[in-house]
């Protein structure tokens, strides 16, 4: 079991992935 630190930073990365893949997708579509 992960314990909170790895959970939020497991968390802040995907995160930050979808943001990134959003914005992509953003661009793509446009």
């Amino acid at each position: 079991m992960l314990n909170m630190r790895e959970k939020q930073s497991l968390t802040a990365e995907i995160v930050c992935r979808y943001e990134r893949a959003e914005k992509l997708e953003l661009v793509i579509s446009v």
